[in-house]
């Protein structure tokens, strides 16, 4: 069959399926609706997704796709740059320890 300009046409019963109809009508169709219907709690995916990202780092660093100097020079202002905001930081986490701490020994009676 042509159709107009020359065109060849597809009967309506036999255009081809979407992909979702394809994936439903195949041989993993149950497996898919199955997927399809899960729905995973958040530590799962985040989990899934931290994977996923570890291996892509992985990967590249196996590949050698790092760029070294810039590396090193990050890692040197994150980290012995950063001391001084990292001991403020520790200092005032310390604190509201200690006050939690003595907020519940008291409740407990634990007064000395």
């Amino acid at each position: 069959n042509s159709g107009p300009n020359g065109t060849a046409m597809v009967p309506l019963d036999t255009a081809p399926l979407t992909i979702d109809e394809a994936l439903l009508n195949g041989p993993a169709g149950f497996v898919f609706r199955i997927i399809m219907k899960w729905n995973p709690p958040k530590w799962i995916l985040r989990t899934v997704s931290a994977l996923v990202l570890a291996g892509q780092v992985a990967l590249r660093i196996a590949q050698g796709k790092v760029h070294m100097r810039n590396t090193i020079a990050q890692l040197k202002s994150v980290g012995p740059s950063s001391l001084g905001v990292c001991l403020l930081t520790a200092s005032f986490v310390g604190m509201v320890f200690t006050i939690q701490f003595v907020r519940e020994f008291t409740k407990l009676g634990l007064t000395r």
